[in-house]
């Protein structure tokens, strides 16, 4: 595994550039065309031109990604103009950017270390379908928290890694194996009450392990 300087570098040259280029493009059809996906383009660029200090937070939110999942939830601690943070984000998508983010940070104390992945993983669907049951909302506790979405991450390593232990097992009852994990992650699905997204969310990557 490389260095973890080495690593959050890489992850970052590959991430930023292009994040760059997309809230580019997207501040030139804003002034251009009054066109931005969270509110009238006219209102974001007459409020940003209108004090240098609500430009530059502005500017500051859309030009580091890490921390714009928070914009969405109700009780942020940074209103700007009375209006809700989003809105102000230029590439509003962008709020993965930081959760993708956070991830790459933690990889290289977690990567390889079974126990810990597989510990990580079952808390964090613990506490998503927790959320769940207590009707969080899902557009930010249930999909933006980032505990919450943690196992969504681990999935593949936790897939490789469990099939590089259990190989020799995996390869011997292949069949029943696929089966269990079906069977597990419909029962899951069902006890979501939908069955059709989670199926979805986690039914691909289960059948990979299998």
């Amino acid at each position: 595994f490389p260095s973890h300087d080495t690593y959050i570098e890489n992850r970052l040259l590959r991430i930023l550039p292009v994040y760059f280029i997309c809230i580019f493009i997207q501040l030139i059809v804003t002034i251009g065309t009054g066109t931005i996906p969270g509110m009238d383009g006219n209102d974001w660029v007459r409020d940003v031109l209108e004090s240098p200090f609500f430009g530059l937070q502005v500017a500051l939110i859309n030009l580091i990604p890490l921390g714009q999942e928070l914009t969405f939830f109700p009780s942020h601690p940074v209103q700007l103009n009375n209006t809700e943070t989003w809105r102000y984000l230029l590439a509003p998508q962008s709020w993965s950017i930081s959760l993708e983010l956070v991830f790459y940070f933690i990889v290289p104390f977690i990567a390889r270390r079974y126990v810990i992945l597989l510990t990580l993983f079952a808390t964090s669907l613990a506490l998503h379908t927790a959320l769940i049951f207590m009707e969080a909302d899902q557009g930010t506790w249930v999909r933006r928290f980032f505990p919450s979405i943690l196992h969504y991450f681990l999935i593949g390593m936790l897939s490789y890694y469990t099939g590089e232990k259990f190989r020799s097992v995996f390869e011997k009852s292949s069949i029943s194996t696929s089966i269990a994990l079906f069977l597990i992650t419909f029962a899951y699905c069902l006890a979501l009450r939908s069955p059709t997204e989670y199926a979805l969310q986690y039914g691909y990557p289960l059948a990979t392990l299998a």
